[in-house]
């Protein structure tokens, strides 16, 4: 389940709520430049995946099935279908081959996240820099690693601040959150229509 609020103690803007996969590992030496590029390329590519598994697929009421497009149209519904039953069919042999951490509540805003952690676990220590993994999307379960700074540790929480991210890597960050929100307000306005 994933919600959407504005939160002024997270980070002002958007935030993204939900349970999510998360893991951490402390960084002993700041990263090289070539390694932040190399981080900002691959979350970039795994954003963009996610965005690209996001889209909603096409409603009867698209343009595409229009009297000029109806054949056309169903066509595509077909080959959308079939893609995305192959990418569950594949997301669950990965999930049942990848040890996935728990899921625990996280808020992801622009700036950086907020997770639970629970009493068995360490949680790091305040201002640690740590290599956040975050798995974003149940049906890509790869994971969107940033370097942070923690900035508080109180009551089984954590909040972490992103260390600097590349523009392109901020956007696409930014568009994810964004998207949430879409969603989570249309899934507000009509929620039996989601709940199928």
């Amino acid at each position: 389940m994933h919600t959407m609020t504005s939160d002024a103690a997270l980070g002002e803007g958007l935030v993204f709520k939900g349970l999510l996969p998360i893991t951490w590992v402390p960084l002993e030496s700041p990263l090289t430049d070539q390694q932040v590029s190399q981080l900002n390329a691959s979350n970039e590519k795994v954003l963009s995946t996610i965005a690209a598994l996001e889209e909603y697929p096409v409603e009867s009421g698209d343009s595409y099935s229009s009297q000029s497009y109806s054949g056309q149209g169903h066509e595509l519904a077909r080959l959308d279908f079939k893609v995305n039953l192959l990418m569950d069919l594949v997301s669950q042999m990965l999930s049942r081959h990848l040890q996935l951490p728990s899921p625990t509540m996280v808020s992801i805003d622009a700036r950086g996240l907020t997770w639970g952690v629970s009493r068995s676990e360490t949680p790091p220590q305040a201002e640690a820099t740590i290599l956040l993994s975050i798995y974003l999307n149940s049906d890509y379960p790869r994971a969107v690693e940033l370097p942070s700074r923690v900035q508080s540790v109180d009551n089984g929480s954590v909040r972490a601040e992103y260390l600097p991210l590349g523009d392109a890597l901020r956007e696409a960050l930014e568009k994810l959150i964004f998207r949430h929100h879409r969603r989570s307000i249309a899934q507000a306005r009509h929620p039996a229509e989601h709940d199928l």
